[in-house]
């Protein structure tokens, strides 16, 4: 993707504006004329103990994930045990819940 051109999608475009910004702190470090935020963003991005809290916050996202998809489990078997029970029910001649309080 050439610099003029703008990208094509939405995170194309992103990448090239994060790209362009990352191409000037460089600038800006070089020359010595950082302000002070740039500084500290690649000082913390050096720091020792970054690759720990970037594994930490990826364990997180996973375990944010995994609640969510045995909560969704958890609906769907819900949905699979209500829906055997009414079946049973009118199958041996009962009425479904719904039917009950009509």
């Amino acid at each position: 993707m050439a610099r003029g051109i703008p990208g094509r999608t939405a995170e194309a475009r992103e990448r090239q504006l994060i790209a362009l910004a990352v191409d000037q702190a460089e600038k800006m470090l070089e020359e010595g004329k950082a302000p002070v935020p740039v500084l500290v963003h690649y000082l913390r991005l050096g720091a020792t103990d970054y690759p720990l809290k970037k594994e930490r916050l990826q364990a997180q996202n996973d375990l944010f994930r995994a609640k969510k998809e045995s909560l969704e489990r958890q609906d769907q078997l819900e949905e699979i045990t209500k829906n055997a029970i009414e079946a049973m029910q009118r199958y041996s001649g009962g009425f479904s819940q719904e039917e009950e309080y009509q």
